[in-house]
């Protein structure tokens, strides 16, 4: 009786785990109008850094109710770079997501990370970046870096990944968030937060326990480009792998 209760409860489960999914945006929607409404829907006045902090009408409506359509371009500082990011995504051959699963790219990328499953429902068939030894056009990674607990190796695996000419777009969480910093942020799925990022010249960044300056972090092992705060209280990051490792 109970193995046919299960057989009758499954398939009602797997469509409401589909409703659950995330299905990364095409191109097309990115550069429509219904994208730009998404993310100017119920704002006040103009963006500003700190979104995610106030948990803005806007922020809230764009993470929780409408999140699984925008998927990661749902963050403030993607839509403020997005012609930069889809250029280069547009430009690159081989895209990595580097620990996309639990809100993957889309965009013909390819999901690294050690999940088994990708928020969008796919299996993830590459667990390891260090395969991608030189072969990435572009490496992709959205508020993933501070969960990783050495993150020296994390950095140096994903700028070895790229090819001579390629980028790394990193998109990370800001100190200027409290609840996102290392020692209060949990999270069962993903691990709690290892570290806390700021920038470098950044001179109101108070005393934190585990505080990275990640635009010099980055530096030791790729060539940063760009290195600012965005809203949604994150840091944007454009690197190239460096010459010595090329």
């Amino acid at each position: 009786m109970l193995h046919n209760l299960r057989r009758a409860v499954a398939p009602l489960l797997r469509m409401k785990r589909r409703r659950w999914r995330i299905r990364p945006p095409l191109l097309e929607f990115l550069r429509s109008d219904e994208y730009q409404g998404m993310m100017m829907h119920g704002l006040e006045g103009e963006p500003g850094l700190d979104e995610a902090e106030l948990q803005t009408k806007n922020f809230l409506y764009r993470h929780k109710e409408v999140n699984t359509h925008l998927g990661v371009f749902r963050w403030r500082g993607l839509h403020n770079h997005l012609d930069e990011v889809l250029q280069l995504i547009e430009g690159a051959e081989k895209v990595i997501d580097f620990g996309g699963a639990g809100c993957p790219l889309g965009l013909d990328s390819v999901v690294v990370d050690l999940l088994r499953w990708d928020a969008a429902g796919y299996e993830i068939k590459h667990h390891d970046i260090k395969a991608w030894n030189g072969r990435a056009d572009l490496v992709f990674s959205s508020h993933c870096l501070e969960h990783f607990e050495d993150l020296d190796e994390a950095l140096t695996d994903l700028g070895a990944a790229l090819t001579s000419e390629g980028k790394a777009v990193l998109l990370l969480p800001a100190h200027t968030c409290e609840r996102w910093r290392a020692g209060v942020h949990q999270n069962k799925n993903f691990n709690d937060h290892r570290w806390t990022f700021c920038l470098s010249g950044d001179l109101d960044v108070p005393e934190i326990e585990h505080l990275v300056v990640i635009d010099d972090k980055v530096a030791e092992y790729m060539v940063v480009e760009t290195a600012e705060y965005c809203g949604d209280n994150s840091i944007y990051i454009v690197a190239s792998r460096a010459p010595s490792s090329a």
